[in-house]
């Protein structure tokens, strides 16, 4: 995958007791909220950075910010939490696919 969908697990493994950077459902899950962030914001993930700075920013547990303006049944508060509990930093912490669904 490419570094701006990526969960921080795939970049260090071992910090999140994993043996290796394999995508699992729950980075799946990571990526399904910066594919929905991409789509409703029209940017996509950390468009100001480069693909080296992506990777420390998102394993230091830097996230999108919420766009200026971004309101509206598309993009409201219950969407914007549940992007950012897609991010959750450990994958334990994700939802499960089929309840974001």
């Amino acid at each position: 995958g490419t570094c701006r969908w990526m969960g921080p697990e795939l970049f260090n493994p071992e910090k999140f007791g994993l043996k290796d950077c394999r995508p699992t459902k729950s980075s799946d899950c990571y990526a399904l909220g910066m594919v929905v962030y991409e789509v409703l914001s029209g940017q996509v993930p950390f468009h100001r950075y480069g693909d080296y700075s992506v990777i420390l920013k998102v394993s230091e547990g830097e996230r999108p910010e919420r766009p200026q303006g971004a309101k509206g049944p598309w993009f409201g508060d219950d969407i914007w939490n549940l992007l950012r509990h897609c991010w959750e930093a450990s994958p334990s912490d994700r939802p499960r696919i089929k309840d974001v669904l």
